[in-house]
């Protein structure tokens, strides 16, 4: 019902990965049976579709790639320029988690930078270097406790698709980073993982 409900597009998108990857850990029979179920959805939504992401569409027809997605590109760009141009200690460190839309200042610099609509980048922005990379080691972690887990190979694709799905959806759009009440939803399926796991070993 949530996602029925949702204008977010990205939750459409992350639920169809998680689908895909996790209905290829059940065979694949499963797989495919899967796939032309959500072919056939979008067949028979496809007005629906062409309306919520009517920018995309414009986009590749007047060859306006940077528009697409709500004109992510051309954010993604602007503001990886900015980080080009911030002080050593600012790319290492960053602006302050939580700074974006919000200007602040370091010394005699002043910056600021727009929601990226992507966590990465957010990440990247606002803790620098070191968090961006912390960050990335932490998802690498928990994806290879998935594949080297207890877990029946059921549950194995259930959280691998899980971790595949965020990841995609912390790349184009401010998922649940910026949004505490996304991320404790996040943080206890990850728990429930390590939980489960450790009861089988």
């Amino acid at each position: 019902y949530c996602i029925y409900k949702s204008y977010t597009r990205t939750v459409f998108l992350g639920l169809v990965i998680f689908i895909l990857v996790y209905s290829y850990g059940l065979g694949k029979k499963k797989f495919i049976t899967c796939l032309l179920i959500i072919i056939s959805v979008v067949l028979i939504f496809k007005g629906i579709l062409f309306v919520a992401f009517g920018d995309v569409k414009e986009a590749l027809k007047y060859k306006e790639y940077y528009k697409a997605g709500s004109g992510r590109i051309k954010i993604w760009t602007t503001e990886l320029n900015k980080f080009e141009k911030f002080s050593f200690d600012r790319k290492i460190l960053g602006i302050g988690l939580g700074y974006e839309k919000f200007y602040t200042r370091f010394k005699k610099e002043r910056y600021f930078i727009a929601r990226s609509h992507n966590d990465f980048l957010g990440l990247l922005m606002t803790l620098g270097i070191i968090g961006f990379l912390l960050y990335i080691a932490i998802l690498a972690s928990c994806l290879r406790d998935v594949i080297n887990s207890s877990l029946e190979t059921r549950g194995k694709f259930f959280f691998f698709g899980f971790l595949i799905s965020i990841i995609f959806m912390n790349f184009v759009s401010n998922s649940y980073l910026s949004r505490v009440q996304l991320s404790q939803v996040f943080w206890m399926f990850i728990g429930l993982f390590y939980i489960r796991d450790r009861i089988l070993t």
